[in-house]
């Protein structure tokens, strides 16, 4: 492994120092603070487990971000998650295995640290701790549902050179996960990557493609490295002054990368029909995981909280594939949002249904910086996993 992989956030305070000192000379320069705080009440109801988990905590999340006119600019943030009141939960690291997990443990630590350089008409660069999310999330995300969002020490470069055409390059050597850097298990804290991430977009009138390629090396875990290649096609059917139709096609194939033991390749399928009406929404998809008994396509590095029911019971592919059949309404009005999904869950490989999930969700801009949200997923088990049902009550200021 190259001795400054593991050392990314280090080298971009060193670049924030030295790309600071040479601007002050030349520019003026503009700071801003940032400032998240998020109560969250989470409360899980969880076939196997006598106690239902009650997990109330607030994360906070302070940065700076600081920027000058010749291009240079760098954010600094910390994050922390506290428990209030009685930890009541199984955090992965607390010791409450009587109750149902809730990965929200107690921790601090640095959230992102990067400098980045947009001088160049054409090109971005950014070097440091920093998140990613490319597309919808679904092979490279920030989980950013959970207290402690995941991030990357990474090389990014964006290279858009016409107004239709955007190229976008990362290096990865290490995700820092969301158990928090303190934890006892390194690999819940951290693991080293050896990873390239490359997602070429073309916008036009109809729609966007996009093409993806992403080699992801798992040095902490080898056997699970591999890589994944895929279409991504988000078309627009028909729109009016009050409706639009819209459509997404994706395909993409896994298969094993550098010392990954993936036997074989594995497929991903998703079709997606939406429709907007008025202040309406409504989405009609399917999403498949293949399996072939023994294995499954997996997305290790995704917000998978994002997809196949909010009550997370398939964030491991299960080895008979998965695929998710689902159905979804929206309103929106003013600062108020209500939505609600159904999904019916089955094995790709045998068709042997899994189970079924209602996810609802409500959520109202109070005033200028301040929300709140009420969420319920209610998964009801038929050959996977077990009855679980889940509730948020979440409050947050964000500057």
């Amino acid at each position: 492994m190259k001795p400054w992989a593991v050392n990314t956030p280090r080298a971009a305070f060193a670049l924030l120092l030295g790309g600071a000192a040479c601007a002050s000379a030349h520019a003026d320069i503009t700071s801003s603070p940032q400032l998240d705080v998020r109560y969250r009440l989470e409360q899980v109801d969880q076939g196997g487990f006598a106690r239902d988990a009650n997990a109330s905590t607030v994360r906070t999340r302070l940065g700076y971000r600081f920027a000058d006119d010749n291009g240079w600019s760098a954010r600094v943030s910390l994050q922390d998650n506290r428990v209030v009141g009685n930890d009541l939960y199984n955090s992965t690291r607390n010791g409450q295995t009587n109750y149902p997990v809730v990965s929200d443990p107690a921790d601090t630590g640095l959230d992102q640290a990067y400098v980045e350089y947009r001088g160049w008409q054409m090109l971005d660069l950014r070097v440091g701790r920093q998140v990613i999310k490319l597309d919808n999330d679904r092979f490279v995300g920030n989980v950013g549902f959970r207290q402690l969002e995941q991030s990357f020490d990474a090389v990014r470069a964006t290279w858009t050179p016409a107004p239709a055409w955007r190229v976008d390059y990362a290096y990865l050597t290490r995700v820092n996960r969301i158990f928090g850097a303190h934890h006892p298990d390194p690999l819940h804290a951290r693991q080293n990557l050896d990873t390239h991430l490359l997602n070429v977009s073309w916008k036009q009138a109809a729609g966007t493609l996009v093409g993806y390629a992403y080699l992801i090396g798992n040095q902490s875990l080898p056997a699970s490295s591999h890589r994944d290649l895929g279409l991504r096609w988000l078309g627009h059917a028909a729109r009016g002054q009050d409706w639009s139709l819209d459509y997404t096609l994706e395909a993409a194939g896994q298969h094993a990368w550098k010392r990954g033991t993936l036997q074989g390749s594995r497929s991903y399928l998703h079709a997606e029909l939406a429709l907007g009406l008025h202040a309406w929404h409504w989405t009609l998809g399917q999403e498949q995981l293949q399996g072939n008994g023994t294995s499954a396509l997996q997305t290790p590095l995704a917000t998978l909280h994002a997809f196949n029911g909010w009550a997370d019971r398939f964030l491991a592919t299960p080895a008979d594939g998965l695929a998710d059949s689902y159905l979804g309404v929206g309103w929106r009005a003013h600062a108020l949002s209500v939505a609600a999904t159904a999904h019916r869950f089955a094995a790709t490989r045998t068709g042997t249904h899994y189970g079924d999930e209602l996810d609802l969700s409500a959520d109202l801009a109070i005033v200028r910086h301040f929300s709140t949200s009420l969420a319920l997923a209610d998964y009801r088990a038929d050959h996977y996993a077990t009855d679980t049902r889940i509730v948020w009550f979440t409050v947050q200021y964000k500057l």
